[in-house]
């Protein structure tokens, strides 16, 4: 590879228990194609080199992989909170799919099956019970991808369920008094339309997070 002016990476094996090492492999073979098309040309195992159009179809896939390998990371992570990006991650991943299909570039048939199997998995993911508020009481994606005034009644309408929900067990009268507080803070602003924060605060929490480089 030093040969060639190539930078000198080594190839990456592939581990059953984890999809993204095939991902990296993949990647990795793309990126050193040259070396090993001319190590294997030069090989006395008379191995196969792939054809050009097998190594453009490749990089299709490399494209199309590439941003859910970087959600799964992103996902994995167990120093920040993570429940709050899953609609928008997922969202961005639909957003990508969709545009590489329409590009109509090597591995569209793959992106449409990937495609497929998202939607098949995670059919109705915008309304988790779970997911979804998690994603409204974030600053960073609040009134990103659901409207402002959406995203409170969204929350009224889940802190109202947990208000019904500890009314029928016993000795939590306190929770009741503090998701009766809750609610009628929310209802408050819902009736008077008014901001939950002021517009200062907003433009400040709606700047990006760069998280801080973990150690």
């Amino acid at each position: 590879m030093e040969e060639m002016g190539l930078p000198v990476l080594e190839l990456i094996q592939f581990v059953d228990t984890r999809w993204s090492s095939e991902y990296n492999m993949l990647s990795r073979l793309h990126a050193v194609r040259k070396a090993v098309g001319a190590e294997l040309a030069n090989s006395e195992n008379n191995i196969e080199v792939l054809t050009a159009v097998e190594w453009k179809q490749a990089a299709g896939i490399v494209e199309v992989l590439g941003p859910l390998a970087d959600a799964t990371k992103e996902i994995s992570g167990d120093s920040y909170p993570t429940s709050s990006m899953v609609i928008p991650i997922l969202h961005c991943l639909k957003s990508h799919l969709n545009v590489f299909i329409t590009s109509k570039k090597d591995g569209v048939m793959f992106a449409r099956s990937l495609d497929k199997a998202l939607k098949s998995r995670f059919s109705f993911y915008d309304s988790d019970p779970i997911f979804c508020p998690s994603m409204l009481c974030d600053p960073r994606f609040r009134g990103v991808l659901i409207d402002d005034m959406v995203a409170v009644n969204t929350l009224a309408i889940e802190v109202k369920k947990l208000s019904d929900k500890s009314s029928l067990e016993p000795n939590v009268r306190t929770k009741d008094r503090m998701f009766e507080s809750v609610s009628h803070l929310i209802n408050y602003h819902c009736q008077n339309e008014l901001p939950i924060i002021s517009a200062e605060s907003a433009l400040v929490l709606r700047c990006p997070v760069h998280k801080s480089r973990q150690l």
